[in-house]
């Protein structure tokens, strides 16, 4: 038996998620307020990523089953060591990604 859960991965709420890709928007444009989203070993299981463009992001660690990442465009973003397990991916570009 398979236990997904990942209890020592601090959980990210949706509304933080929405609020980093605001923030990751502002800084791929250059606009001030603007920050690089990493989230580094998170728990993101089932969140909706509702085609942002998070190019450049890093996600290193971090429990991603069942997202919804569907339309996204992931550039170059880290996924090293993560889980996507479930995970949709249909029409994401993860061009260069790791």
């Amino acid at each position: 038996m398979s236990d997904l859960s990942t209890p020592d991965l601090a959980r990210v709420s949706q509304q933080e998620l929405d609020d980093l890709i605001r923030k990751h928007l502002f800084f791929n444009i250059g606009k001030q307020g603007g920050a690089r989203l990493v989230l580094k070993f998170r728990d993101l299981s089932r969140l909706h990523f509702r085609g942002a463009d998070l190019s450049g992001a890093d996600f290193t660690g971090s429990n991603l089953t069942s997202c919804h990442l569907a339309e996204g465009k992931f550039n170059g973003t880290v996924f090293y060591g993560c889980n996507l397990l479930h995970a949709n991916l249909e029409y994401a570009v993860f061009t260069r990604a790791d």
